[in-house]
């Protein structure tokens, strides 16, 4: 009897089966025959069209889903589409800020690889081109469209639609989906500062002051080392406009000037250790710091202008002595990178301590006369040997103990 309503049941799963199977061919098929429909009809779109008042616009096929939400097919694109994309909807600059799109930086090795499938016939169609919902913005995707373009031009440089591949389109999409994209490749915070229209594509100085900003976040007060935890992107980002109440300048522009001072107009090659010193330092004393970066980067023009000023251009007065170290240790520290190169990253600690040292004995008027090093400190007990130092931050906890520790003596 039990094996009886067994084989009952098994006849009826089976038959229940082959109607479910039978029901998902037929969605399966219906989904083709819209995708083919929306497919021809989006390969109709006009690129170029005009408005009621004679302005005439661009456009492409994947611009909006009219009010249907996320949307996502297979479509064939060919070159010639793929160079009008990249040249209007990829990095979108306009003067309303929030207007803006920005993409990452193409990365070339992801064009070649990219661009060596689709000439082997490889091509995985699996990742998605993202556009934004209304702008039409090319969110991701800017890699592999490069590559299409690329091997269009090999293959059919006569007539770029001539050239075409299958592609994988997500459209109708919030902007906010670039937060979490190419999490298989992962962004530098230069990259997304880029996204977020931080800093233009090539604001080198902007590049260059994001990292000093990146250093002063992560700078332990104790010590000369760093901490990534200490602070993620979206605190450094938050830093970047924010005002310094000392200065009563913005991060932003704090970090711009050490940038230029220590790159572009400066007579010798100072490290990011450096660099993040003399901005702390800015903060702390920012007339007497800014006088000392400029005399220690100034090359033969600006040495004039400091002698028309009334500097002793020498720096042979025990107010400027550390001045005329520093720069001997930058003329070291060349030489040594011509014979040794450079030590990169893990140096940083080093040249911060150098420069804690150099900057220090300037703003107290200490006479300087060999390299030395020190280490930052805001424990008062450590502070009462010579090894240790300050930039104006201190743990008053710890020194309140320290000064009554002191009374009970």
């Amino acid at each position: 009897m039990k094996n009886t309503e067994n084989a009952q049941d098994n006849k009826r799963d089976i038959a229940l089966n082959k109607k479910w199977q039978s029901k998902c061919k037929f969605l399966f098929k219906q989904k083709k025959k819209v995708e083919e429909d929306i497919n021809e009809c989006l390969n109709k779109t006009p690129l170029f069209f005009k408005c009621p008042n004679g302005q005439v616009k661009r456009s492409h096929p994947w611009m909006s889903t009219f009010g249907h939400g996320i949307q996502q097919g297979i479509f064939m694109i060919n070159a010639s589409l793929a160079s009008h994309i990249l040249d209007h909807f990829n990095n979108i600059e306009s003067v309303d800020p929030s207007k803006s799109r920005r993409n990452r930086q193409k990365m070339r090795s992801n064009i070649k690889k990219y661009a060596k499938s689709m000439r082997e016939g490889n091509w995985d169609v699996a990742a998605s081109i993202i556009f934004e919902e209304g702008t039409g913005a090319l969110l991701d995707g800017q890699n592999r469209l490069e590559a299409l373009l690329s091997v269009a031009k090999e293959q059919s440089p006569n007539n770029l639609s001539d050239f075409s591949l299958e592609f994988s389109v997500i459209y109708g999409a919030d902007q906010s989906i670039q937060d979490h994209v190419d999490k298989g490749s992962s962004r530098t915070i230069i990259q997304t500062a880029r996204i977020k229209g931080l800093i233009a594509d090539r604001d080198t100085n902007g590049i260059a002051a994001l990292k000093i900003l990146e250093g002063i976040s992560h700078k332990l007060s104790e010590g000369n080392g760093y901490d990534r935890s200490l602070a993620n992107e979206a605190d450094i980002f938050a830093s970047w406009d924010e005002i310094e109440p000392n200065t009563q300048m913005s991060y932003e522009d704090i970090c711009r000037w050490i940038a230029e001072m220590t790159s572009e107009k400066s007579a010798y090659e100072l490290h990011l250790g450096h660099k993040i010193c003399l901005a702390q330092g800015y903060i702390f004393n920012k007339e007497k710091t800014e006088l000392f970066v400029e005399c220690i980067t100034a090359d033969v023009d600006s040495l004039e202008e400091l002698r028309e000023r009334g500097i002793d251009t020498t720096f042979s007065t025990k107010e400027f002595s550390s001045v005329k170290v520093c720069r001997s240790y930058f003329k070291k520290l060349s030489h040594n990178k011509k014979l040794n190169g450079s030590n990169g990253g893990s140096a940083k600690p080093f040249h911060y301590g150098h420069m804690l040292y150099f900057l220090t004995q300037f703003l107290e008027g200490k006479k300087t006369s060999s390299i030395c090093y020190r280490e930052l400190s805001c424990d008062p007990k450590k502070l009462s040997q010579a090894k240790y130092v300050n930039l104006g931050e201190c743990d008053h906890e710890e020194e309140e103990d320290f000064l009554q520790s002191l009374l009970n003596i």
